[in-house]
């Protein structure tokens, strides 16, 4: 964060230096579990691939299975208990973000698909899914579908959802697909800023009465909770503020008492809705505690996750007895909480896998194995009312000191403009730079710079840059230098923008960029200058700011498809708002592709697209250059390459990423998918503004859901390259469990298995080498490094090989223990 940036590196070191580390006070174990918690046997079964489990929320259905969603992978997967298959699900293209999944009352299971605004039915018995909007007709999307429930005494079975995007709850009927949106109450809640479930109030857990069917609701930031009557045409919406902070995914027990975790409390409470009076019980250490959820069993016992700390906790609302079930993993950020039909505790873990102890996503059983008449190994709670503080209020005594440190701020600033240091410019700097407040001195010093770079007290512009270059503090420099851009604007808006470009803070930097671009525009014309045609007025398109002239940019101005971020959007955001435009245009069929662009093309870009624009997960690297790859200025647009030369480029970069090279490591591109790349790329290349303007015009609405007519392969150079599938059919071998000392098996993220063959769930085999026999006739190259196999954690890099006869081959050990390689 910006504000910690002074601070963060000096705070770890005083924290975690030797002589620090030796003040902490000694590490107690905490006691043995014992009384019902001894009772307890829990299962944990790993899903999907080590560093990239995330499965945000689960349900069991009436099937046995555990059907999970990974809100990063666009998928739903289910888990069969009595054998451990795991069979994945992926969601069609263009739809993101399952994040909450609830069997309907036919059985069949509804997922909130909140990054593309979507709902989706997943039909148990096709596996197919249905998608549409989470919105009213004829809105294109919802903003961030969340919690859905479906209450099973419904005879219309209705689907109920919060939008954590907007203050709205939908209700949605599963049979005739029309969506109903509730408006909440929003006099006087705080509106938060960010994105998807950040943004705004926050509509965020759901549940409904099993007592009289009203659905109650929960606000994140709005801090409130309330209730919607389905009998009343506009639901008369109540609402009330709990006596804690951040009140999350509630549940209404079956005798009508609505349950809620304080997430930023540390607390869970009971409203009862008849006396509107709450009760507050805090868990054990409830200032270090982030309750996510809860949920009530229908034995009427609250079981809350231990979001923080890696728990589950029982709580009995008769005997107020509090039973603590440690889970098998840490950093493990537990979300949702559901029942079986006899009665046991499932749970998934959803925080980021690379930061938890097995590096893996997790569902997880609890099953309680002996009587529970007996509540031991617990504590009695009692309730508790918190302060002022602890509810996130201000007391009037609070609200006084920081109404008089802003005036304070507001004061300087505008003693600064009144222009009293005009004659000593640099005394205004001096003075901004003593005022306490944070707020108060940048604003203060934003005001001193901003009259120097206009040119008050006509000090020089070189010794006013002087000046800046010898603030410390990178923040102070930065609203410095936002003012003195803001001044130089009038007389240099060249030096005005290149100031503005050097602020570290690249949040901030936009934002300075943006307003002194705007400024510049603004400023009168030079008579001087002649007069330009704008591109607009160019090619008679218009709307056009941008001067690229490639096939695809007529693709993109013609469907609409945003071509740049919004301010502070991230990349994955903004791929995700392409696929989300993309998708819905799928679904119309209303996309136009111009000449140049066709379908393979199209598949392409949504190739490129496939990482959501992640980094660290980046099919842009397909396209944008390392540098042992340069093809013009970092990327391949304009590349002037044959269409064999673009596959070779890419397969390159396959190569380096199966190889281990960390610039490429996020590359996931298939061989399937070589094509549709070389056809993107190609269409890259500009053209004329003539004849751009002709590609605009003769663009024809496409289905472009079906599948692109395969190309030919281009000329006789690719006669070298062989390509193919090879599959594993008929019954597979079973991996027999292997030996390992101690420090190999640390190595392993799951049980060692011998690894003689792979074979994923689709047939795809590794760890072998294939021999192609009497390939097609032409000539192949032998390439002149060698193919490398390298050990690393006792697991082959890469999986899969491809060699030619004649070629070297390297093994080795990427690590520093022995292997039997």
């Amino acid at each position: 964060y910006p504000h910690t940036k002074e601070t963060i590196t000096q705070r770890i070191i005083d924290t975690y230096k030797d002589d620090a580390v030796k003040s902490w006070p000694a590490y107690v174990p905490p006691p043995a579990p014992s009384g019902m918690v001894t009772k307890a046997k829990i299962t944990a079964w790993e899903m999907g691939e080590p560093f990239k489990g995330s499965f945000h929320d689960l349900e069991v259905g009436d099937d046995g299975l555990a059907y999970v969603v990974h809100i990063g992978k666009q998928y739903t997967a289910t888990l069969d208990p009595e054998t451990g298959e795991r069979i994945y699900y992926r969601l069609p293209r263009g739809s993101h973000g399952p994040h909450s999944i609830e069997p309907d009352n036919d059985g069949e299971m509804w997922l909130t698909l909140c990054v593309s605004g979507e709902m989706a039915k997943f039909d148990l018995k096709t596996k197919e899914y249905t998608i549409l909007s989470s919105a009213e007709a004829p809105a294109e999307r919802g903003s961030w579908p969340h919690t859905l429930r479906i209450d099973p005494k419904d005879p219309d079975g209705f689907i109920w959802y919060t939008d954590a995007g907007r203050n709205s709850v939908f209700r949605l009927h599963p049979k005739t697909l029309v969506r109903k949106e509730y408006q909440l109450l929003e006099a006087g809640q705080v509106k938060a800023g960010g994105k998807g479930e950040s943004k705004g109030i926050t509509p965020y857990g759901l549940d409904y009465s099993p007592v009289d069917g009203m659905i109650w609701y929960s606000k994140l930031n709005g801090n409130r909770i309330g209730r919607i009557d389905p009998k009343a045409p506009d639901g008369d919406v109540t609402e009330w503020n709990p006596p804690f902070r951040g009140p999350r995914r509630l549940h209404v027990a079956p005798d009508g008492m609505i349950w809620v975790p304080g997430f930023g409390s540390g607390v869970f409470g009971k409203f009862d809705p008849k006396t509107e009076k709450w009760t507050t019980y805090p868990l054990p250490d409830y200032l270090n505690q982030i309750p996510y959820a809860l949920n009530v069993a229908p034995d009427g016992m609250v079981w809350i996750c231990g979001t923080g700390n890696d728990t589950l906790y029982r709580f009995n609302p008769k005997t107020e007895y509090l039973v603590e079930f440690p889970l098998p993993f840490r950093v493990s950020y537990t979300r949702e909480i559901e029942f079986d039909k006899e009665g046991n505790v499932w749970t998934s873990t959803s925080g980021p896998a690379r930061h938890m102890e097995n590096a893996c996503g997790t569902v997880i059983k609890l099953e309680i194995l002996d009587d529970l008449n007996e509540e031991t190994g617990g504590m009695k709670l009692s309730p508790i009312k918190l302060s002022l503080a602890e509810q996130g209020i201000a007391s009037e005594a609070d609200r006084v000191r920081v109404a008089k440190v802003k005036k304070a701020g507001e004061n300087a600033t505008k003693l600064i403009q009144s222009g009293k240091f005009d004659s000593a410019p640099f005394d205004a700097v001096d003075f901004a730079l003593k005022v306490k407040n944070l707020e108060g001195r940048r604003s203060a010093l934003s005001a001193a710079f901003g009259r120097l770079g206009g040119g008050v007290g006509g000090v020089k512009i070189e010794v006013v840059e002087k000046r800046i270059n010898s603030i410390g503090s990178s923040q102070n420099k930065d609203y410095a230098i936002n003012g003195f851009a803001h001044g130089l604007v009038a007389k240099d808006p060249e030096r005005a923008l290149k100031w503005a470009n050097s602020i570290k803070d690249e949040g901030f930097r936009k934002i300075v960029v943006r307003n002194v671009s705007r400024r510049i525009k603004s400023q009168p014309a030079n008579s001087k200058k002649p007069s330009q045609k704008s591109m607009e007025e160019k090619t008679g398109i218009h709307r056009l700011d941008s001067p690229k002239r490639a096939p695809f940019d007529a693709f993109v101005y013609v469907n609409r498809i945003p071509d740049k971020a919004r301010e502070g959007e991230s990349p994955k955001d903004f791929a995700g708002r392409i696929h989300g435009r993309l998708a819905n245009q799928e679904g119309r069929i209303q996309l136009k592709l111009p000449p140049g662009m066709d379908l393979t093309a199209y598949q392409g870009f949504k190739s490129f697209l496939g990482s959501e624009g992640n980094p660290a997960i980046s099919n842009c690297m397909a396209c944008h250059n390392g540098p042992e790859f340069s093809a013009g200025k970092g990327s391949l647009r304009n590349h002037k390459k044959t269409g064999a030369e673009l596959q070779a480029v890419i397969r390159r970069k396959m190569a380096k990423a199966a190889g281990g090279d960390q610039a490429y490591a996020g590359l996931e591109i298939s061989d399937a998918e070589v094509t549709g790349l070389v056809s993107f790329l190609q269409s890259l290349n500009d053209v004329s503004d003539k004849r751009f303007r002709d590609l605009v015009l003769e663009a024809k609405v496409t289905d472009v859901t079906k599948k692109p007519t395969p190309k030919k392969t281009e000329g006789p150079k690719l006669k070298r390259l062989l390509r193919g599938t090879i599959r594993f059919e008929g019954p597979r071998p079973k991996r027999a469990p292997v030996h390992m000392d101690e420090s190999s098996r640390k190595l392993h993220q799951s049980q060692p298995r011998d690894e003689s063959v792979l074979i994923g769930k689709f047939g795809g085999l590794a760890n072998v080498f294939v021999y192609i026999k009497n390939p097609p006739a032409g000539e192949y190259k032998l390439p002149t490094n060698p193919a490398i196999l390298d050990q690393k954690g006792s697991i082959f890099i890469p999986r899969v090989q491809a060699v030619r006869v004649g070629q070297q081959l390297m093994m080795k050990n990427g690590d520093p223990f022995i292997h039997n390689v």
